[in-house]
């Protein structure tokens, strides 16, 4: 068998496919196929806020307010249309008090009641026509002894001031006690200063006549 030439053999290498061919390699680390992530709903809206709350409350002062100064004005209109009822006390009426009794703030109503102070700027003593008949000397000295110092410390004055800032404290009950306190405190005065500008410094007697 003869030699192949040198030339054949060189021309046969250079056609022939020597590439190193490197298998592919399937990535164990493959990508997932990515998926499109939930989209989260939006939060309820809770049914009241802090500043639904506050504007309720704000509501809620301003009604409890305007009511209570209707009532307070419908009051005062009604004090006012009663007094201007009342009438001075004719001369057998003031011949009939106790000797030095100052009669000049005296007034006279016709129906039965209490006596009591009304007004505010002059305020006057009114007291029922049947107390001419029915009080004894003592007694007038109790009652214009304990009205007059309502009349001393401006307390129907007072008493009117009062109900307004009840209507704008409607909500503290704070204020309501201290103006429960206040009102038995002026009570409390008027009784001892009756009890101190009267002959008779009988207590029990006293707290008899106030329950009549």
């Amino acid at each position: 068998m003869g030699k192949a030439p040198l030339l054949t053999a060189v021309r046969e290498t250079l056609e022939t496919d020597w590439r190193i061919v490197v298998p592919a390699v399937e990535s164990t680390t493959a990508a997932k196929p990515v998926t499109a992530s939930p989209v989260s709903s939006p939060m309820p809206k809770p049914a009241w806020s802090i500043d639904d709350l506050v504007h309720a409350l704000r509501y809620l002062f301003w009604i409890g307010l305007i009511t209570l100064l209707l009532r307070h004005f419908w009051r005062t209109a009604r004090v006012l249309r009663w007094s201007l009822t009342l009438r001075r006390p004719n001369e057998m009426e003031v011949s009939s008090l106790p000797s030095g009794m100052d009669a000049s703030r005296l007034r006279v109503f016709e129906r039965e009641g209490s006596p009591c102070a009304v007004g505010w700027l002059r305020p006057v003593i009114a007291v029922p026509a049947s107390a001419f008949q029915t009080l004894t000397s003592t007694e007038w000295r109790w009652m214009m002894g304990h009205e007059q110092e309502h009349l001393r410390m401006g307390d129907t004055l007072h008493s009117w001031i009062q109900e307004c800032l009840r209507a704008f404290l409607w909500w503290n009950p704070f204020a309501h006690l201290l103006m429960e306190c206040h009102a038995r405190a002026r009570e409390e005065v008027c009784d001892a200063a009756a009890l101190r500008h009267s002959e008779s410094r009988d207590h029990r007697a006293y707290a008899d006549f106030l329950l009549m």
